[in-house]
């Protein structure tokens, strides 16, 4: 039996769109060593709990300040707080710059605006960009 997707514009709506239909299902299970290594919980996550997460973070991004067509760095890790984030901040129509933990000397883009930086929980940015935030 094949999956059956509607039509989405962003990979909220479409996280969204599964986390609906399938709320019990699961999206990811953090091993104990990750647990470990990143100080968080084992165990699993369903898609509905996490579609309850997202929009609260939601809320708070908006609360924040965050508005669509702005550019926010994440760091790149393997955890669900990186999802949490990442598919809030789309929902409000921002765009996700994920960032490597292990890139040594970034400076940031080129050319443009510069992307707003946001920490993860139980992280500090270095060096802040234009309306770092933590949540």
């Amino acid at each position: 039996m094949g999956y059956l997707f509607t039509d989405t514009d962003t990979v909220f709506g479409t996280f969204s769109d599964i986390a609906e239909r399938w709320p019990a299902r699961l999206f990811l299970n953090v091993l104990p060593e990750t647990a470990a290594a990143y100080g968080i919980a084992a165990g699993e996550t369903t898609y509905g709990r996490l579609l309850a997460d997202v929009k609260r973070l939601r809320v708070a991004y908006e609360a924040a300040g965050y508005r669509a067509g702005g550019r926010v760095m994440l760091l790149l890790e393997s955890r669900p707080a990186f999802f949490q984030h990442w598919f809030a901040l789309n929902a409000l129509g921002l765009s996700v710059v994920p960032v490597n933990p292990d890139l040594k000397g970034y400076r940031g883009p080129a050319a443009g605006k510069p992307p707003v930086g946001c920490s993860l929980p139980g992280h500090r940015l270095r060096r802040a960009t234009t309306g770092a935030v933590e949540l």
